[in-house]
């Protein structure tokens, strides 16, 4: 950044247009300006930790939904395939008959 012509060079050197301390950073450049920048940064980092953030929890419960279906799925096929077997099918069928009378 140019230093504007209106200020003396030489006094810029004595730090006479810095703040009451005659502190100045690089090229004319002031703390609160790098300051403003630093605040600059640090928002727009925050938004994009946001927004990726945001598309983790997405596809998180994008990923909870199809383990949630597919142990579902699983179960059912399982209780299907006990079904399905007539010796085990019968003796679900008489237990639940004679629940009083079954044994363990």
């Amino acid at each position: 950044m140019p230093i504007p012509e209106n200020i003396d060079e030489e006094k810029l050197a004595e730090g006479a247009f810095g703040d009451s301390y005659g502190t100045l950073a690089w090229k004319g450049m002031d703390w609160d300006a790098l300051g403003a920048i630093g605040e600059i940064v640090d928002a727009t980092t925050v938004v994009l930790t946001l927004i990726y953030l945001s598309t983790q929890i997405k596809l998180n419960a994008k990923q909870q939904r199809s383990e949630s279906q597919r142990a579902v799925g699983e179960e059912f096929n399982r209780i299907m395939s006990v079904l399905y077997d007539l010796e085990k099918a019968g003796m679900i069928f008489r237990a639940y008959s004679d629940w009083s009378g079954s044994s363990a």
